[in-house]
């Protein structure tokens, strides 16, 4: 019994296990809130249970046990998932483990065939559990997200959808809007550079206007002086013909 090569036969018979297993999980649909949606515990103990036990009826012990202490419709008892549990145990596998016993050579009924092929199967059920209850459970969050946007009013977008493409290619109102966003920006900016201009041109004129004042003043005062002059030289010359 020692010289039995357990792990390679395990490997080789694994995806029969998985497929077997996950025909078998799907059709109790043990992850649903009453069965076993929250606590996996209990099916990870009945892995522990098979691993530890070196003959398959400490298993089917452990499963009728659990069913005599659960409430009927819930967990072990949910769609009678502890009693289908033990026929796939027992009546289910039996081909499995005739054709394990013709390979090795090995008596028919093999107690320690029986709890190998009892340990490889629980494992591959409870690997797919945790997939379906996965799934599962995102599937219900969808559907809670999808009944919230119900209740506001909210528009969900399909994938590929009309506004998934608005948002790919833009659409004509989103360009219409980008052209005249461009047409106020550069109008801003024109007129910006047209009040800058028009500051200058009054700063220019100012200065000219200052200028020009100026020099008006300076030769109105210059005039003055002339006029002055000329009145006093013509003062002058007749107080000489006088004293003449």
């Amino acid at each position: 019994m020692t010289n039995v090569p357990w792990d390679s036969e395990r490997r080789r018979l694994r995806p029969q296990f998985i497929r077997r297993a996950s025909a078998y999980m799907d059709g109790t649909k043990i992850w649903e809130k009453g069965g076993f949606a929250r606590d996996e515990v209990a099916l990870r103990t009945l892995v522990r249970v098979a691993d530890e036990s070196i003959d398959i009826e400490e298993v089917l012990h452990f499963v009728r046990a659990k069913i005599g202490q659960t409430e009927p419709g819930r967990k072990w008892r949910y769609r009678d998932f502890g009693e289908s549990l033990i026929r796939e145990l027992t009546d289910g596998l039996a081909a499995v483990r005739k054709e394990i016993e013709e390979r090795l050579a090995r008596p028919a009924g093999d107690g320690e065939i029986a709890v190998h092929v009892s340990r490889w199967f629980v494992a591959a059920a409870l690997e797919h559990y945790r997939y379906r209850r996965e799934v599962e459970r995102a599937r219900a969050e969808q559907g809670v997200g999808r009944d919230v946007a119900k209740e506001r009013g909210e528009k969900r977008e399909r994938p590929g959808g009309r506004d998934a493409k608005k948002r790919v290619f833009g659409d004509g109102t989103a360009v219409k809007r980008r052209g005249e966003d461009e047409v106020r920006e550069k109008r801003n900016h024109g007129d910006t550079e047209a009040l800058r201009s028009g500051e200058e041109e009054k700063t220019n004129r100012k200065e000219l206007a200052g200028a020009d004042a100026g020099v008006d003043a300076e030769a109105v005062a210059g005039a003055g002086s002339g006029g002055r002059a000329g009145t006093d030289a013509v003062a002058g010359a007749g107080a000489d013909e006088e004293a003449k």
